[in-house]
């Protein structure tokens, strides 16, 4: 009403609070859900599956619903099946049917009708129920399968073929949650790791294998164990406990009781290879666990127990814990094993159920079990258990359900309360007295509440005799079992033996040597004895011995039993601590256990000095290059023979040939220092550590090392491969090492010009100049190559570090031309105009242009040209030169005449006369002729004389003239320039 009127007054507010309360109780109902531990996608190994979305919602599904039992039928479950392997127990070997089982040990009524009620009521159909009441066959579809359970199913296609699984772990409301164990069929997943293979033997039927490709494997066996049609299952599988989900091996686990209720012995292999876990389903204490021998499981792996270790599980050997152990023991063949147990089943007229505590009782029997390594009978060992079984001496010692009854009686005339080490002797006789004469066998096995088996005898002369020399401390009830044989039945003994064992005061005695002037980081030696007074056993565990006010000062071992007594010594190593004149206290101590306790410690004094080291050291690379980073290394260490982890401090000196080179202090125990060392030099290296407050100085071997020199290659470049002469040309030799260090080539680089066959230096020898890591160059400049072919090449002398080198040649071309005049020389007169021709001459391979200029003297009015003026490729061109003649300057015509005459005159007066004179007559007149002449010539002359002729321009002078004629080459790139010089003469 309330709720009303709110709603009706503030409508929007009050649905939105009714909303959040609804959403509150969802809430806490999903919280109140309990998980059920069972495996989804993320458990599964196939990384190539694609998600091929959610499963369609009306897809039909089958589940395996895992009924959970009371905690009374639970509890009366495991007094059942103890009660079924005690021979004096009413229930011994009482088998049940599915339905008896399902009446007192499986779900009750009103479970399975709580647990169909829920079911039904999401909508799933219940098909069937198991005949032991423990699993239900389940229906619906997947949207009902998800509501129920709080799933989500995907689908996932994996190599072409589809599945789904759960991607979520299950959970179920708290009221079903007591009920509903576990739930199957929530996938189809493949699983990565083997199946279980289960194979069905009967007593009168050979092996019949179930469906190998392990499809449904618990549902396979869960059937067979339903039928109960076969005495023995049988299950071969490689699988570890961990593969498994905790449901799925919880599931198995209550099937193999259910199975054990019902008389059928399970056997499965021991096959899991991982370290740290237990094999499937071979770690369940109902389940017997055997190796075969081809099979045996390396020593060196360790396995951790799934269950707890039952009462059976009682041999020398077994890890001290309370874990399940396996395998049990170790046969041929699986088949072998089965088959001798189904012989053992017919000499029993029945079953046998879970066979375990026979085994074990039988344990001391001998030549039944055999250790590979000679192990005592009884002993048990990680890789094969009891060890190798005899099968047919098992047949024969296992023991009867039928013939003569006996009756056991056992009797212990020592006291019921003694101490640690006490020997006890227990002896149990079976009658009827008839076992005094007749070939009775068989063997009892003593046990005790709450230890389990304590021991086993065999039975001689109608009793056997169980010696015990060190029951632990505690209170046992002690009965005896006879495993009776093929004449006479087994039986247990009535009255019990009840012995307690306390606790004993051992003494300790301890000594130390050395005990004075111990070296720091050396060890002294505690030996410790622990006697355990009126004992026949010897003590066990550890003993101590604790260095006072030194943190971390505690040294433990072992005790070992001394031979022939009560006794036991340990052999305790201490680590001499740091110097300490005054010594310290080193207190040891026995720290006991359940069995015996040491109250009074032992005081002991220890003092020490000044440790001693021993100096290493390392150069790496042990075989370095000249040059070459060598990074040394020198390791401090205790020269005694402790044990612990010292530190050490101050520097290490490093010398060279007795110089120091370097120092560094002492870090983790070492210091390192990097250096350079220099070539074809014999190194002696040497380390001194200079010790500190606890640790005397030590020096190091010396060690010898000789760098090699670096190999240098050298290359030779130059700016062009063929120019024309004169050009400048720059060589660069660049010498370089591939080892990667920190210096470079030094020295000289010398150049060298082969030409014509001769080899000739070309200048002097150039230093080197870094250019980068591990390398230098040296470059040389020259203009005077000849023209033609050169071979340049250059040598690297080496250094302290470096070798030599030398360059592979190179080829340089220089091409030029000349020219040829033809006439080599010319003469002309004055005023005359003369030609020279030049004749091109191509040098080296020369093929450019060449262009021709010519310069006359000075002053000697003469003139030159060129025709062609340029030249391609060879040829000829022609210099023409104009000289010039003597020009005289006149003042009138008559002037010129008269000189004309002047000149003339005498010369023609003379001939005159001469022609005019007889022939007889003329020699002497002739001569007269002449002198008259030449006087008349000369006083015409004499008007001349007053003013003579101007010459205006006397031409080219007589005489040798130079010329100077310019060329200048080029090849497209580079040019050349050449002068030559020719000779004129004027006559």
């Amino acid at each position: 009403m309330l709720i009303s009127k709110f709603l009706r007054r503030r409508p929007c507010l009050g649905y939105l609070s009714v909303l959040a309360m609804f959403l509150l109780f969802a809430a806490t109902l999903h919280a109140q859900r309990l998980t059920l531990n069972t495996r989804t996608f993320s458990d599964s190994t196939e990384t190539s599956a694609v998600d091929a979305g959610l499963v369609p919602a009306s897809q039909p599904l089958s589940l395996t619903v895992r009924l959970a039992p009371t905690p009374e039928r639970k509890a009366a479950l495991d007094q059942f099946l103890a009660d079924q392997v005690t021979p004096s127990s009413p229930n011994y070997h009482h088998w049940l049917t599915p339905p008896q089982f399902a009446a007192s040990y499986g779900a009750t009524d009103d479970q399975l009708a709580a647990a169909t009620t829920w079911l039904q009521s999401q909508g799933l159909a219940v098909q069937a129920i198991s005949p032991a009441k423990t699993r239900l066959a389940v229906s619906g579809t997947a949207a009902q399968v998800q509501s129920a359970f709080s799933i989500v199913l995907r689908r996932y296609q994996v190599a072409g073929t589809m599945y789904f699984a759960n991607t979520t772990q299950p959970s179920l409301p708290q009221e079903v949650a007591s009920i509903i164990a576990g739930v199957r069929g929530l996938d189809d997943m493949p699983v990565a790791a083997p199946k279980v293979m289960a194979r069905l033997i009967s007593a009168s039927q050979s092996a019949t294998p179930a469906p190998s490709d392990g499809t449904d494997a618990l549902g396979s066996a869960a059937a067979a164990i339903d039928a109960n049609n076969a005495p023995i299952l049988t299950l071969n599988t490689t699988e570890c406990s961990n593969d498994l989900a905790q449901a799925d091996y919880d599931a198995y686990r209550d099937l193999f009781r259910q199975a054990s209720a019902q008389g059928i012995t399970v056997l499965a292999a021991s096959g899991c290879s991982t370290s740290g876990t237990g094999s499937f389903p071979a770690s369940l204490s109902e389940v017997t666990a055997f190796a075969t021998s081809a099979t045996v499981r390396s020593a060196s792996a360790s396995f951790v127990g799934i269950d707890p270790r039952p009462s059976w599980q009682y041999a020398l050997g077994l890890p001290d814990d309370s874990t399940r152990q396996e395998p049990d023991l170790t046969t041929t063949s699986a088949d072998a094993f089965a088959q001798a147990l189904t012989t053992i089943i017919q000499q029993n007229g029945g079953r046998q159920g879970n066979i375990n505590a026979i085994l074990y009782s039988l344990a001391t029997t001998p030549d039944l079990y055999t250790q590979p390594d000679n192990a005592p009978a009884g002993t048990w060992e990680s890789t094969t258990g009891l060890g190798v079984v005899d099968l047919q001496k098992l047949i024969k010692v296992f023991p009867r359900a039928s013939g003569t009854s006996t009756t056991t009686t056992l009797a212990y005339s020592g006291s019921n309360t003694i101490g640690y080490g006490t020997q006890v002797v227990l002896t149990a006789s079976v009658s009827p007295s008839a076992f005094n004469t007749a070939n009775a066998s068989g063997t009892v096995t003593f046990t005790s509440t709450p230890q389990g088996i304590i021991g086993s005898a065999p039975l001689t002369g109608g009793s056997a005799t169980l010696t015990l020399g060190s029951l632990a401390v505690g209170s046992y009830t002690i009965t005896a079992s006879y495993s009776g044989d093929g004449n006479y039945a087994a039986s247990t003994s009535v009255v019990p033996v009840s012995i307690t064992v306390n606790i004993v005061n051992a003494t300790l005695v301890a000594t130390l040597s050395p005990s004075s002037n111990v070296p720091y980081g050396s060890t002294g030696t505690v030996t410790a004895t622990v006697a355990l007074p009126n004992s026949s056993g010897a003590p066990a565990g550890t003993v101590s011995a604790t260095i006072e006010a030194v943190t971390g000062a505690l040294f433990t071992a072992t005790l070992s039993p001394n031979p022939g007594g009560n006794t036991a010594t340990a052999n305790i190593v201490v680590n001499a601590p740091a110097p300490n004149s005054k010594g310290y206290t080193v207190e040891v101590a026995c720290q006991g256990n359940t069995n015996f306790q040491c109250q009074t410690p032992v005081d002991l004094i220890m003092t020490t000095v000044l440790g001693n080291t021993i100096t290493t050291m390392n150069v790496s690379p042990s075989a370095p290059q000249a040059g070459q980073p060598v990074t040394l290394t020198a390791i401090i260490n205790n020269s005694g023979n402790g044990t612990g982890t010292y530190t050490f401090s101050g520097n290490v000196t490093f010398y060279d040939n007795g110089a120091q080179i370097a120092t560094a202090a002492v870090a983790t125990n070492q210091a390192t220092t990097n250096k350079t060392l220099a070539g074809n030099i014999q190194h002696s290296i040497v380390a001194k550590y200079s010790g500190d407050a606890n640790w005397n100085p030590s020096t190091s071997a010396p060690q010898s090392v000789s760098p090699s020199l670096l190999p240098a290659t050298m290359t030779l470049t130059s700016n062009v491969s063929t120019a024309l002469a004169g050009v400048n040309l720059v060589f660069t030799a660049t010498v370089f090492t591939t080892v990667t260090n920190t210096v470079g080539p030094t020295g000289n680089v010398t150049f060298y010009d082969t030409y014509n066959g001769t080899a000739i230096q070309l200048g002097n020898p150039t230093p080197l100049t870094p250019n980068g890591p591990n390398e230098s160059i040296a470059r040389l400049s020259t203009t005077g190559l000849l023209a033609g072919g050169h071979s340049v090449y250059a040598v690297y002398g080496g250094d302290a570090n470096f070798g030599g080198a030398t360059s592979t040649p190179l080829a340089i071309a220089i091409t030029d031309y000349n020219l040829t005049m033809v006439p080599q020389t010319i003469t002309l007169q004055a005023g005359q105009t003369g030609q020279v021709v030049m004749l091109l001459g191509l040098v080296g391979g020369f093929n450019g242009t060449v262009s021709f200029g010519c310069t006359p003297p000075a002053n000697a009015e003469i003139t030159c040209s060129f025709n062609p003026v340029t030249l391609a490729g060879g040829g000829s061109t022609t210099m023409s030169i104009v000289t010039t003649a003597a020009t005289v300057a006149t003042t009138s015509k008559l002037a010129q005449r008269l000189d004309g005459w002047g000149v003339a005159a005498g010369p023609m007066l003379a001939t005159l006369f001469f022609l005019a004179v007889p022939g007889r007559r003329r020699r002497l007149p002739t001569m007269l002729l002449v002198l008259f002449a030449l006087g008349l010539t000369a006083n015409i002359g004499c008007s001349k004389a007053a003013d003579p002729p101007t010459v205006s321009d006397p031409g080219t002078p007589l005489g040798t003239q130079i010329f100077t004629i310019t060329t200048a080459g080029t090849d497209g790139v580079n040019s050349v320039r050449h002068s030559f010089q020719y000779q004129i003469t004027i006559q």
